[in-house]
C-alpha cells in the first residue's frame, strides 16, 4: 500500500481507544497504543466511552476527565450538564435517521449525531497530538492518514452510514475524499490480530509452544464479547494467509452491559420501590459513582461491598422509617456504610451473558488488528452474505409468472410492478472486490434520473419487495441527465456496500450514494404520476 500511515479509532460501547502505524512502505512493525488515565491512577489501553456537554451543548470532556468530572459534581451541578454513556447502543438494531436523539444522564436530549461526531473528534485530535509528539513536533492533517473505524459486524448498513457521517462531522474526512476512511468489522480486525499472536498469547486451560496454526484449511471461532455486543465469526486461513469467512457472522446485544443493567436493576430491588430512581435523578453523579464501583468489581469474585452514599441512606430512611432498609432475602445485607452483596448473587448477575474465551490483552485485539486491516484490507478475502439483497425493478407483464395485482400500464405495454431483482444471495461468498454489474436505461428520453430502491431478506429467493420477509433497507439515485445507459457497479465484498455509475454515452464516472438511513425527504423523479419502470439488464458478476 506505499507509505501505510494509518490511524485506527476503537469506539467501543464501554470503552474506546486508537492505534497507529506510521512506517514506511511494507515495513512490519507493532501498531502503537498509547495508555489512558495515568492522572486517575489508571494504566488502560483505552479510555471510558463517556462524554460530557455543557448545558450550551458544548462538549468539554472525554474519557476518564468526562466520568471523573462528572460523578464528583454536586447534583445542582450534574443537572445542568450533559453526560453521555453507554450510548453507542443507540445504534442498535434500528433503522437510523439523522434526526435521532439520545438522552443523557439529566434526562435532557441531545441530537445522536453530535454525540458521535464530538466523541470522534476528540479521539482524531488525540491522534494527532500523539503523533506530533512521537514525531518531534511535524503537524499532521487528517487527509495523510488512512483512517479505520471499527465497527460490529452485526450492524445495519444504517449504522455504519450514521458513523461515517459522524466522522465526516467530526472532520476525519472531507467531500470528496470518503476513501480515507474505511470501516473494519470487529471481530474480523481480532481475527486479524489473534491470526499472528504466538500460543502464550492466550489464556487457556492448557499452554503449550504451538503458535495458532497458519496452515490453509484451519478453521477457528472468534468470540468478540464487548460493552453492548457479542460477535461471533468464524473464519478459515487461506493459501497465502487471507481469511475467508465460513459462517454469516452472528451476535445479540448481550455485551457486558448486560451485568450493569442486571445491577442496576438489582439495586431498584433491595431499597424500597421507586427509591433508586428517585436517587438517580436527584443525584445523577452520584448514581453514577456506584455503578463506576461496581464496575471495578465485577473483575472479582467473591464477597464485595459497595459504600452507600449518605444522602441514598437517609431517602431509604425516610421511606421506610428503619435502620435496616435493605431487603436481606435478595442477596444483599445492610451493613453500617456499606452494602454487603454475595459471591453467588455476584455471578446472577452473568447467568445472560458469559465470556468463554479471552486472549491477552483482550482490550487491544481489535485496535491492533483494525491497524493491520487499514494496511491489507484484502487480508479477509471472503465474506458470506448475511442478507439476500436486490432491488425493485418493473418488467413486461406475462400472466404465466405474474400476479394480476402487479399489473400496470405504462405508455401503453402492460407491466408487473414491485419484481424483487436479486443481485446477491443469503450466505453466498463474496470475495473482498465482489461487485454486481447492470445497466439502467432510462424509461423515457426526457428523464432526467430514476431512483433505485435497495431491499433485503432472510429468504434466499423472494418473487416481489412487498412479501413477508422483505425489508426495504436504503434506496439510490441514478443520473440519467442526457440519455442513453447508466453501467451501475455495486460492491458487496467490503464492510461497507458502496455503488458507481457509468454513464455509457461519455463515459463519465459518478458516485453513487446509497441512502440507509431514514429520511424526511423523497427524491421526486419526475412531476407525473404515472409509474415508471425501472429497465435494467443483468451482467456477470465481477471478481
Amino acid at each position: 500500500m506505499g507509505d501505510s500511515f494509518v490511524i485506527a479509532i476503537d469506539f467501543g460501547t464501554a470503552f474506546s481507544g486508537y492505534a497507529f502505524n506510521i512506517t514506511k512502505g511494507e515495513e512490519e512493525s507493532q501498531p502503537y497504543l498509547p495508555k489512558w488515565g495515568k492522572e486517575y491512577g489508571f494504566d488502560s489501553p483505552k479510555t471510558p466511552t463517556c462524554i460530557l456537554f455543557n448545558k450550551d451543548e458544548k462538549c468539554l470532556s472525554f474519557g476518564y476527565e468526562a466520568k471523573m468530572t462528572y460523578k464528583e459534581m454536586s447534583g445542582e451541578e450534574a443537572k445542568k450538564h450533559y453526560y453521555f454513556e453507554d450510548f453507542k447502543m443507540a445504534l442498535y438494531s434500528k433503522k437510523l435517521s439523522s434526526n435521532l436523539n439520545i438522552k443523557a444522564a439529566n434526562g435532557k436530549s441531545m441530537k445522536a449525531l453530535k454525540v458521535f461526531s464530538e466523541s470522534l473528534r476528540f479521539l482524531k485530535e488525540e491522534a494527532l497530538r500523539t503523533i506530533s509528539r512521537n514525531t518531534e513536533g511535524k503537524i499532521f492533517l487528517p487527509s495523510d492518514f488512512t483512517w479505520v473505524l471499527t465497527v460490529p459486524a452485526i450492524w445495519d448498513p444504517s449504522a455504519k452510514q450514521f458513523m461515517r457521517e459522524a466522522a465526516m462531522q467530526a472532520g476525519i474526512i472531507t467531500e470528496g475524499d470518503e476513501e480515507k476512511l474505511v470501516m473494519a468489522l470487529e471481530p474480523e480486525a481480532a481475527s486479524i490480530w489473534c491470526k499472528k499472536l504466538p500460543s502464550d498469547g492466550f489464556i487457556s486451560e492448557k499452554h503449550n509452544a504451538e503458535s495458532l496454526d497458519q496452515f490453509p484449511g484451519t478453521q477457528y471461532i472468534v468470540v468478540d464479547c464487548g460493552g453492548g455486543t457479542i460477535d461471533i465469526t468464524v473464519h478459515e486461513v487461506l493459501g497465502g494467509g487471507g481469511l475467508k469467512e465460513r459462517h454469516k457472522v452472528s451476535g445479540n446485544d448481550l455485551g457486558g452491559q448486560t451485568v450493569d443493567r442486571k445491577f442496576k436493576q438489582f439495586l431498584r430491588e433491595i431499597f424500597p420501590e421507586g427509591i433508586w430512581d428517585e436517587y438517580e435523578q436527584k443525584s445523577p453523579g452520584a448514581a453514577q459513582r456506584i455503578m463506576y464501583d461496581f464496575t471495578n468489581l465485577k473483575q472479582v469474585d467473591k464477597d464485595v461491598q459497595i459504600g452507600c452514599p449518605f444522602a441514598l441512606g437517609i431517602l431509604a430512611k425516610e421511606k421506610t422509617g428503619s435502620e435496616n432498609f435493605v431487603q436481606s432475602d435478595l442477596g444483599a445485607s445492610w451493613d453500617g456504610d456499606f452494602i454487603k452483596i454475595s459471591k453467588d448473587k455476584m455471578r446472577s448477575f452473568y447467568d445472560e451473558s458469559l465470556q468463554v474465551l479471552c486472549p491477552f490483552r483482550a482490550q487491544e485485539a481489535i485496535l491492533r488488528g483494525a491497524v493491520e486491516f487499514g494496511r491489507n484490507p484484502d487480508v479477509v478475502a471472503s465474506r458470506k452474505s448475511s442478507y439476500t439483497y436486490g432491488f425493485a425493478v418493473c418488467e413486461k407483464f406475462d400472466e404465466s409468472k405474474h400476479n394480476k395485482d402487479k399489473k400496470f400500464t405504462a405508455k401503453g405495454v402492460e407491466m408487473s410492478r414491485d419484481i424483487f431483482r436479486k443481485l446477491v444471495k443469503e450466505g453466498e461468498d463474496l470475495g473482498s472486490e465482489d461487485t454486481r454489474e447492470f445497466l439502467c436505461s432510462s424509461a423515457r428520453p426526457d428523464q432526467k434520473q430514476m431512483k433505485l430502491r435497495f431491499f433485503r431478506s432472510l429468504r434466499k429467493d423472494p418473487v416481489y419487495v412487498d412479501e413477508w420477509g422483505v425489508e426495504e433497507v436504503g434506496s439510490f439515485i441514478v443520473d440519467m441527465t442526457g440519455g442513453g445507459k447508466v453501467k451501475l457497479e455495486i460492491d458487496f465484498g467490503s464492510t461497507e456496500i458502496t455503488a458507481t455509475g457509468t454513464n455509457q454515452l461519455n463515459g463519465e464516472k459518478q458516485t453513487v450514494k446509497l441512502d440507509f438511513m431514514t429520511t424526511d425527504r423523497e427524491c421526486v423523479i419526475d412531476d407525473d404520476d404515472e409509474e415508471d419502470p425501472v429497465s435494467v439488464e443483468s451482467k456477470t458478476p465481477k471478481h
